[in-house]
């Protein structure tokens, strides 16, 4: 993080100049007339030039039953994209529990970036879904 002070004037005192973190939210979407497997391509191609730009975090969403995302298992993304970066923290932007055991949620995670590297930012979040209705849904 860069910093430079410089007057400012309205306060009379020294302003500091920090830069500010930015991150990467993605739904690993497929485009119109593309697949699943190149929207994956495109999540690994997104997250390597975020990482070169000097992004700090990677963060991957969960949807189910939306026409259009790729973005269904947070766990497989953050493998994919952890293995094919180097420095950017990569973490899902919500864990749907409701779609999900508990214990499915932990190995998953146990299966991603090594906690101890300081790359992985795992969120677990809640769904207003439960997974009896999202299967009739």
């Amino acid at each position: 993080m860069s910093s430079s002070a410089e007057p400012d004037a309205a306060a009379g005192t020294e302003a500091t100049a920090r830069s500010v973190p930015l991150s990467v939210l993605d739904l690993a979407p497929i485009s119109s007339g593309s697949s699943a497997a190149q929207a994956l391509r495109n999540t690994v191609d997104l997250a390597q030039h975020a990482e070169a730009a000097g992004y700090a975090r990677y963060w991957l969403a969960e949807h189910h039953l939306t026409t259009g995302v790729a973005g269904v298992s947070p766990a497989l993304l953050i493998q994919l994209v952890a293995a094919a970066t180097e420095r950017i923290r990569v973490g899902s932007g919500a864990v749907q529990l409701g779609h999900r055991t508990a214990l499915s949620v932990v190995e998953e995670r146990r299966q991603g970036p090594d906690p101890a590297t300081g790359r992985s930012s795992p969120v677990p979040g809640g769904s207003s879904m439960d997974r009896a209705s999202a299967t009739t849904r």
